[in-house]
């Protein structure tokens, strides 16, 4: 399909790639995932047609047609229109066969057909008043040769465009699935049943069913298959008797209320529900996904499900249409949890910490794997209120640095640290050879944290150095630089108790240009790096400024302004636009990955960005 629209402007927020970086690039079938996965929503104003969609189909030639209640919806990715030749019913069911696309509304079923740059031609099959019954038809199968009409009052087959039979409900077909081959109906009266040849016979064990509404039939194998229902959760049929399956999604869909689902490529199940939106489970019946109002959708009501040749999800809601992509190694948070824009991560305790330019806020590891958590769940630290720019984890704590100075954070909340005297706190950096202190770089300079009696404290400013310093790093020498974007790079010395800077070193940008512009600094493999616009470079043991080739040569479009390399030796590298990672691999040298990360383009904030490695599997933005 053609490629939809981009939204330019930047995300501002936190996102998770679920990602091996051992194993296989770029996806895992790892059991947790966080987040939401990327969404894109139609509203009715877009698509120019009423608000709900019954059915999804896509032809042969990739277009997709949704059965709307003000006619049939195409849609080429591009660009949408609209059907109304089958008058002025609400349609309730599209099937793409070979070349056609099979109606069913009110009392008209029939079939689109292309004409050669005329569009489509409407055909109606219901040819005498035989045939033209006051019912919808609700679905439309395609079974081996034949194409299947069904309606609550009876099963219409048709072979070449022709009425073959009709099978009269035994009360009502309240819906009808093809599964693994088998034409199965549900009926009011005598529960789950099969059509074979022109008759139709209870299945073995569906009984158990004729009380419960049937409205998903799932394969998880040639001779299992779940068992949706609308008000009793989930069911299994082994082909010989159903049973209740006790897994932890069965009661929160008998809550949920089933109303529709599909069978994921082999992977999910998903099932469209009235009051939780489209809810996802392995197959196993463990829950990956919940999204709902809010959270990827404009409500929670799904009326159809439907995976297209991209394997993109699509959902039609009883107000509107939203595409999921259940393949993207990237989810999200922002956008759904109301956090404001993100700076930093951490997590210590079993508890996550998020920093933004509201506040800190936390959630517990229960909460936050949870697939159903919402905003509520994210509590604002007490008293962290403004921008957050950076938290260290100590180990024993979190160190918070914020427009306001530090703060300790633990399980007992945020304590400020710095006196008022202390604003705007950018980085916290080890000092070598020195457990209990810490350096953290501040708008006017820098400042000393201790360790005393097993809590961080604020200890003093360093004196002597009264820039911005927002990116610092160590040399092999001990020594600290900073980078400034619009001064240039420092190299400072200490005295023996790292309260006073006593020599500095400029590296001016106007006698420097090749570090021009925005130079940063960072430390990769033990080497101190300096990105700019004209390449990498890295500070020799002699403290000289050289060109660095071993990353140069992976980048032949532009350098990266930025790479931060995590626990695994992979070096993440970031420029305005773009995200990417050089993998480590076994015998030393690096793999440039960059597909995975094209939904994040234009997503991420730049130059403060920040890479949070959960585990093998999660990596945070």
């Amino acid at each position: 399909m053609a490629g939809l629209k981009k939204n330019k402007k930047y995300w501002t927020g936190f996102i998770f790639a679920a990602l091996t970086l051992f194993v296989s690039f770029p996806l895992n079938a790892q059991d947790t995932r966080y987040g939401i996965p990327p969404t894109e929503y139609f509203n009715r104003s877009e698509y120019n047609g009423g608000s709900q969609n019954w059915s999804i189909t896509q032809s042969n030639h990739d277009i997709l047609y949704f059965a709307n209640n003000e006619g049939v919806l195409e849609y080429d990715g591009v660009s949408w229109n609209i059907y109304k030749d089958m008058g002025p019913y609400i349609v309730r069911s599209v099937r793409s066969v070979n070349n056609k696309i099979y109606v069913g509304t009110y009392s008209e079923m029939g079939y689109f057909s292309y004409e050669n740059n005329h569009g489509l031609r409407y055909t109606s099959l219901v040819k005498d008043e035989n045939l033209r019954s006051n019912t919808d038809y609700w679905n439309i199968h395609q079974w081996n040769d034949k194409i299947v009409f069904h309606s609550e009052q009876a099963i219409y087959i048709m072979k070449d465009d022709s009425l073959e039979c009709i099978i009269p409900a035994v009360s009502r077909f309240s819906r009808s699935f093809l599964v693994n081959g088998m034409l199965l109906v549900h009926d009011d009266a005598e529960g789950l049943m099969e059509i074979r040849g022109e008759h139709v016979y209870p299945v073995s064990g569906g009984g158990i069913l004729k009380d419960k509404l049937v409205t998903s039939l799932l394969p998880v194998s040639e001779d299992e298959i779940i068992i949706g229902t609308m008000e009793d959760g989930l069911y299994k049929w082994d082909m010989q008797s159903v049973r209740r399956w006790d897994v932890p999604a069965s009661e929160v869909l008998q809550m949920a209320n089933i109303y529709c689902g599909t069978n994921y490529r082999n992977k999910y199940l998903v099932f469209g529900t009235i009051q939780s939106g489209v809810v996802i489970t392995d197959r196993y019946g463990k829950i990956i996904f919940q999204i709902g109002k809010d959270k990827g959708l404009n409500n929670n009501t799904v009326l159809s499900l439907f995976t297209d040749r991209d394997a993109n999800l699509w959902a039609g809601l009883d107000n509107g249409i939203v595409k999921i992509n259940l393949q993207a190694s990237i989810t999200f948070l922002q956008g759904f949890y109301d956090l404001g824009t993100g700076y930093s991560i951490s997590r210590i305790n079993n508890v996550w910490y998020f920093g933004t330019n509201q506040a800190l806020y936390s959630i517990s590891d229960e909460q936050f794997s949870s697939p159903f958590n919402d905003r509520y769940n994210f509590v604002r630290v007490p008293g962290t209120n403004g921008q957050v720019w950076n938290l260290y984890n100590t180990g024993k704590c979190i160190l918070c640095g914020h427009n306001s100075g530090v703060f300790r954070v633990d399980e007992n909340g945020a304590e400020l640290i710095t006196p008022p005297s202390i604003n705007g706190v950018w980085i916290f950096k080890n000092i070598p050879g020195e457990d209990d202190l810490l350096i953290a770089g501040t708008y006017n300079g820098l400042i000393l944290l201790e360790k005393k009696n097993n809590r961080w404290q604020y200890k003093s400013k360093i004196e002597g150095f009264n820039e911005s310093s927002r990116y610092i790093e160590w040399d092999q020498n001990e020594d600290l630089w900073m980078s400034h974007g619009y001064e240039g790079i420092y190299r400072l010395k200490f005295d023996n108790n790292y309260t006073e800077v006593v020599a500095i070193d400029t590296f001016d940008l106007e006698e420097n240009h090749e570090l021009k512009p925005a130079p940063v600094i960072s430390r990769v493999d033990g080497k101190l790096l300096i990105n700019s616009s004209n390449g990498i470079f890295y500070v020799s043991e002699y403290g000289k400024i050289e060109r660095y080739p071993d990353l140069d040569e992976h980048f032949t479009r532009g350098f990266p302004d930025r790479v931060i390399q995590d626990g695994f030796r992979n070096i993440w590298y970031f420029t305005g636009r773009h995200t990417g990672v050089l993998r480590y691999l076994e015998d030393g040298t690096y793999k440039n990955i960059v597909y995975p990360f094209i939904p994040l383009e234009n997503k991420l904030v730049p130059s403060f960005e920040s890479v949070f490695v959960y585990d093998n599997d999660n990596i945070l933005f």
